[in-house]
């Protein structure tokens, strides 16, 4: 399985009073990774915006964290395909140090909605076709 790699550096803005990763900027970040994995794959998240687009929000999130992050930290995102079905798709976004040491990780599942009924819908051909370029086919490797 292959993955998307994106880099971040902790900001001070991240982190909680105790100078470690705030728990819901794990979330941010991963999203960050995840608008930029979009972007590379031909299908920036702006062109998924209602009325036209086909919005792509989460519906499930869950995050596992192994290791404190603290400012200043450059942190490694590894953004893979985990599964990918008729109206949804399941995402890992895994932080790793520069030694490769996993510091945490979040899965999420999107849903691609109609932006007119917001009722899920099919994941249009250039979504599929441009993740599972990137990403490879999550079917593949069972």
């Amino acid at each position: 399985m292959s993955a998307f790699r994106h880099r971040a550096i902790l900001r001070m803005s991240h982190c909680d009073a105790a100078g470690v990763l705030f728990f819901p900027r794990l979330f941010e970040l991963a999203n960050e990774a995840y608008e930029e994995l979009l972007r590379e794959a031909g299908s920036p998240l702006a062109g998924h915006l209602p009325p036209e687009g086909r919005p792509l929000p989460v519906v499930h999130a869950e995050a596992e964290y192994h290791h404190p992050m603290r400012p200043g930290q450059e942190v490694e995102l590894l953004v893979s395909l985990l599964a990918m079905g008729r109206t949804s798709f399941r995402l890992a976004c895994e932080f790793r140090n520069r030694e490769e040491h996993r510091l945490a990780r979040v899965e999420t599942v999107h849903v691609v909605l109609s932006g007119r009924t917001w009722s899920p819908t099919p994941i249009p051909d250039s979504l599929r076709g441009g993740l599972t370029s990137l990403l490879g086919d999550p079917s593949a490797d069972g």
